[in-house]
Order: C-alpha cells, then sequence, then structure tokens
C-alpha cells in the first residue's frame, strides 16, 4: 500500500513538471511570440493574460476546494490539465478572443489544480509520510 502510494506521489510530481515546464515557457516567451506575429488581427498583450491568469486564479480560490470535494481530485487535476493545454495550444493559431477567453479558464484551471494537488497528496500520505510525500513532489516540481 505504501509503495502504491509514494508511486501516485512520484507521478503527480512528474505530472506538474511537465505542465509548468510547458506553462512557464509559454509564459515567459509569449510577450516576445506576440510582438513577433505578422497577423495584423491579434492585438493581445502577454502581459495582461498573466494579469488576467493570476486575477482569476486568486478569485477562483473561493470555489476551488467545492469543484474538487464534488468531482474528486483525479478528474479535477486531469480538467486542469486540460485547460493549460488548451492554452498552450492557443498560440498555434492565435486569435484575440480565444487567447484571453483561456487566460480566464487556466486561471480557473489552476485554482482547482492546486487544490486537487493538495488533497491529492493528502490522500496518499499520513502522519509519517506527509513531510517526505511533500518535499518529493516539490523536489520533481522543481526539476524544470
Amino acid at each position: 500500500m505504501a509503495d502504491f502510494r509514494m508511486f501516485n506521489v512520484v507521478i503527480l510530481g512528474i505530472g506538474f513538471m511537465l505542465i509548468f515546464t510547458a506553462f512557464t515557457t509559454c509564459g515567459n516567451i509569449e510577450q516576445t511570440v506576440i510582438k513577433s506575429l505578422s497577423n495584423s488581427t491579434f492585438q493581445g498583450s502577454g502581459y495582461n493574460s498573466l494579469a488576467i491568469i493570476y486575477g482569476v486564479f486568486s478569485a477562483s480560490n473561493l470555489i476551488a476546494p467545492s469543484v474538487v470535494a464534488s468531482i474528486g481530485p483525479r478528474l479535477s487535476m486531469i480538467f486542469s490539465g486540460l485547460l493549460y493545454s488548451g492554452y498552450i495550444a492557443v498560440f498555434i493559431i492565435p486569435a484575440t478572443w480565444s487567447f484571453y477567453l483561456t487566460s480566464v479558464l487556466i486561471g480557473v484551471g489552476a485554482a482547482v489544480l492546486w487544490t486537487a494537488q493538495g488533497n491529492f497528496l493528502v490522500l496518499n500520505s499520513d502522519a509519517n509520510t506527509i513531510n517526505r510525500n511533500t518535499g518529493l513532489f516539490w523536489a520533481l516540481l522543481q526539476c524544470r
């Protein structure tokens, strides 16, 4: 049982590492990519996008625990991971409306994702392993 729970924590850490490697890279270069677009109809700003993401993230933390309690941490993380993928995919065919819409959606998804992560980590730990599992998760997350 303990090995399976530790395996879950390792998979959680690797999954978050992959998601946030992509998201952080996208966030760091999005303004440069936007400025280099030859599309005259796109009027988005990477700075505005990040402001929207983190503003909605802050507000969505009020509803995230209810969402995770309703659908469970695994389904919450899957749903949120898809929202992160959608945000990154917006750069394939950029449009202003989709860029800002996915910024709002990823803000909600981030609140649900981090709440689900905490819940999942606790469910796969006990009083003796919570410190080890938390350290393992954060070590894997920071490998990016």
